[in-house]
């Protein structure tokens, strides 16, 4: 039997992707009956340093990280009612005391440290972005000042609304990631398999290539490059490239997989059967 990792990270992902989008109502709310562009900046700024910003964004970051680690928590109590009874006993115990004895904690103290950081930058983004907006309003001429600012307006509201959900996606997948791979880490589990959404088109090429196979947490791929197509983004695991979807199943019996099977080693993808493989894993007996 194996989880649905999957389906809890889309619930996550969407609940998270709607809090941010009230949050990007709220700014443009704000900022939106302003006279001019400085007086938008002052606002952004005001925004930036407000305390109810700062907490809020603390708030949506740690119930995303909440929710993220309790679906981890469901995901591998589900796996170990399908291994063998000693290891799926061994995993239950690590549950137990793995919030007091090992580092899981920390890693969710530092997914939402880093989501608050990164929605604390909306404001800083509209500001950036103000000086190549206006440039592209303006260089269709003709407009009313007021003209100006209401398509302004549209324009931020567009840029918040394409980043909510950029960082609903692409930060719901990393912290199931991190979370996996650290659950793993504590376990002794050095291998998992690469799984996709698995919704046709909607993968990226070099994700579907990727999809099943075997790989080490020790040793992540570069997909573009096994795909071969260009990629800047180097080596990274399931789920850890921006708007990915893709996430980590943990090997925990090596019977959960067909042989012979894909096998990321060595900079490449091979097939190998069970024999070749055992001695490359590092599950406890």
């Amino acid at each position: 039997m194996q989880a649905r990792a999957w389906d809890w990270s889309i619930r996550t992902e969407q609940q998270y992707n709607r809090s941010l989008q009230r949050l990007r109502r709220q700014i443009i709310t704000y900022i939106g009956n302003a006279a001019s562009t400085d007086e938008i900046r002052r606002r952004l700024r005001v925004i930036q340093n407000t305390p109810e910003f700062n907490t809020f964004a603390e708030s949506i970051a740690a119930n995303m990280a909440g929710q993220v680690n309790r679906a981890s928590v469901r995901q591998w109590r589900q796996m170990a009612q399908g291994a063998r009874r000693q290891r799926g006993d061994r995993i239950f115990t690590a549950l137990q005391r793995e919030l007091r004895d090992t580092p899981i904690g920390g890693r969710v103290q530092d997914i939402i440290i880093g989501n608050a950081d990164l929605i604390k930058t909306l404001p800083n983004r509209l500001d950036a972005e103000m000086s190549s907006f206006l440039a592209k309003i303006n260089a269709q001429g003709g407009m009313r000042p007021e003209q100006v600012m209401r398509q302004l307006m549209g324009e931020f509201d567009n840029l918040l609304e394409y980043q909510a959900r950029r960082i609903a996606r692409t930060e719901t997948a990393k912290a199931q990631s991190a979370l996996t791979q650290a659950r793993s880490e504590n376990l002794g589990i050095d291998w998992y398999v690469w799984r996709t959404a698995q919704d046709g088109m909607r993968v990226r090429e070099s994700h579907r290539h990727m999809e099943g196979v075997l790989v080490g947490w020790s040793n992540p791929p570069n997909p573009e490059s096994l795909a071969g197509k260009d990629n800047s983004h180097g080596p990274y695991h399931a789920g850890n490239f921006p708007n990915c979807r893709c996430y980590s199943e943990p090997l925990i019996s090596i019977d959960w997989v067909s042989w012979p099977h894909r096998v990321y080693i060595g900079g490449a993808i091979v097939t190998m059967s069970r024999k070749e493989f055992e001695p490359l894993i590092a599950l406890a007996a």
